[in-house]
């Protein structure tokens, strides 16, 4: 089902091949955006997947989707595709083995026989990502194989990045899609805590916020809390936050990306996810 759809009157199929294309695959949602050389955004759209729905449902949806929509068969100049590890973990880069990359996560859960374990540098924190795909999203991968691939946390590090330099002291970024939550914390632009979690309701996502506010002892009067995703002000979970955290923002996007008329009636950071993909190759 198309949960929400934007073409902008610029865009144009024949162009295609001056086009990029961004994909994220994840467990409830397929979302994709197209850009051209400078940018601009020409088409966002969104697929909503049916909840709790078996792994093989889940596959036959995502296919379907790349079978029937048109957008997805033009000839791009270059197509990028964000990853959603079930489990990930950040290494220092010294520390780092290959050979043991499924012992790093069966120390935080349980992995199949059959689990597929990828590793990324975080050039720019002298640190290794380590972590495994998600079954859920490999039909999309093995349909679009000569995308470039990233996990989407190398992307929001990198995307990051030039926000941090602006920060002094600690400061967490949280990025909301389709019921999960992604926590960054940093001090100035050492990155201090990086995870993700599933929640159901406010309270949930209060929960996982403070949890980190605690485990550091921040202060919630303090310390910035900068929000991206599908999250706005009149939401349960925003007004939550307010009764306990003084300092809350949304996160500007990068200037290098520039909104149509029809876009720029969505609120710019909804799509942080795509556009850090985008920006990271």
């Amino acid at each position: 089902m198309i949960k929400f759809e934007i073409v902008e009157d610029t865009f144009a199929k024949s162009e295609a091949k001056n086009l990029g294309l961004s994909i994220l695959a994840g467990v409830d949602s397929f979302t994709y955006m197209v850009v051209d050389k400078k940018r601009h955004i020409q088409v966002l759209k969104e697929y909503a997947l049916e909840e709790g729905a078996s792994l093989p449902r889940r596959q036959r949806a995502m296919q379907k989707i790349v079978k029937d929509d048109s957008l997805l068969k033009l000839a791009y100049s270059n197509t990028q595709m964000g990853l959603i590890g079930l489990q990930a973990t950040i290494l220092p880069e010294r520390l780092y083995n290959p050979a043991k990359n499924k012992t790093y996560l069966e120390q935080l859960t349980e992995l199949s026989v059959n689990a597929e374990v990828v590793a990324e540098d975080l050039h720019h924190l002298s640190a290794k990502l380590v972590y495994a795909l998600d079954p859920k999203t490999q039909v999309i991968s093995k349909h679009f194989q000569a995308a470039r691939k990233v996990h989407l946390y190398t992307a929001f590090l990198d995307a990051l990045r030039p926000h941090a330099a602006t920060q002094k002291g600690a400061h967490l970024f949280c990025h909301v899609r389709s019921r999960k939550i992604y926590l960054f914390l940093f001090d100035g632009t050492l990155l201090q805590y990086a995870n993700h979690f599933t929640y159901q309701s406010a309270r949930d996502f209060l929960y996982y916020v403070l949890l980190v506010f605690k485990s550091y002892n921040l202060d919630p009067k303090d310390v910035p809390l900068y929000l991206s995703g599908q999250l706005v002000k009149d939401s349960e979970v925003y007004r939550l936050l307010f009764r306990y955290l003084q300092r809350i923002d949304f996160l500007k996007v990068p200037a290098t990306f520039s909104f149509g008329p029809k876009l720029s009636l969505q609120p710019s950071y909804f799509y942080f996810d795509l556009m850090s993909i985008q920006q990271h190759f």
